[in-house]
């Protein structure tokens, strides 16, 4: 009980905490500091709405979510790369930013929900029925003469974006296409985030190549047909295809290295 100003007794009944729930696919897919932070960016939205709106500033979401600055863009970074977040880039708010926020791994990476099977749920593959070793990607670089640990010394690949999307489109016809004449930023961010951090999943540390690459697409297409090539039902009830920008999520490069759809 409390009073008001006027001495008047008024009966307050305290509300019960907020109930959110959240995928199992995210929660697998995250750390506990980007879990932590993602669930503080759930509170702070319309939880109810596939792609709700907040409006905070970093110093307020890290505080939130009991993570330091540092870990805070270490696990933005992790949460748009997975689709969970879109940080507005258009905003005109000076420390405050504006975000968007989904329910669903993957919502913000258009088509990239590969992770889901034909009835939307989580497509679980058995990492013991078969494990793709890298050295299966392992083609020799152009500058073979350097040592693996030099390669990974020499300046950034000059690699062409077209004739990366000219490999996907020789493997997979069938498969929803990139734009002919512009690159989207999302599909741009993803394979450079491929080819800047492929050393770390090679067996020899060797810089990313069209070849390797032109690899990848064949093994993708020959040991994981219904991960690359069949549909999947969106929450929405969809069929869809799963796309380049899919293929070269480096999530989804890394699952693959473990057998996860074979």
């Amino acid at each position: 009980m409390t009073a008001n100003k006027n001495g008047t007794q008024i009966g307050l009944k305290r509300t019960k905490a907020r109930y959110i729930m959240i995928r199992e696919d995210i929660h697998e897919a995250l750390d506990l500091y980007t879990l932590s932070l993602y669930m503080a960016f759930r509170y702070e939205s319309d939880y109810d709405q596939e792609d709700a709106i907040i409006k905070r500033s970093a110093k307020f979401l890290y505080e939130k979510a009991k993570i330091s600055r540092r870990q805070f863009f270490i696990s933005l970074n992790k949460l748009e790369d997975l689709g969970l977040v879109l940080r507005d880039s258009e905003n005109s708010l000076n420390s405050i930013s504006v975000y968007h926020v989904a329910q669903e791994l993957g919502y913000f990476n258009t088509d990239c929900r590969g992770v889901h099977d034909m009835h939307g749920v989580v497509h679980h593959m058995h990492t013991d029925h078969y494990s793709l070793p890298l050295s299966n990607i392992n083609i020799t670089n152009s500058e073979s003469c350097d040592s693996p640990t030099a390669a990974t010394k020499n300046s950034k690949p000059n690699i062409d974006f077209r004739q990366l999307i000219d490999i996907y489109a020789k493997w997979f016809p069938d498969n929803p296409q990139p734009y002919k004449n512009a690159i989207s930023n999302k599909l741009e961010k993803a394979i450079k985030t491929l080819i800047k951090r492929w050393p770390e999943a090679h067996p020899d540390k060797l810089k990313f190549t069209p070849e390797q690459f032109e690899k990848y697409m064949e093994l993708l297409s020959t040991t994981a047909p219904k991960f690359s090539k069949g549909e999947y039902i969106t929450s929405h009830g969809n069929k869809k295809k799963n796309t380049m920008l899919t293929f070269c999520s480096w999530d989804v490069f890394i699952q693959f290295l473990e057998g996860k759809y074979s």
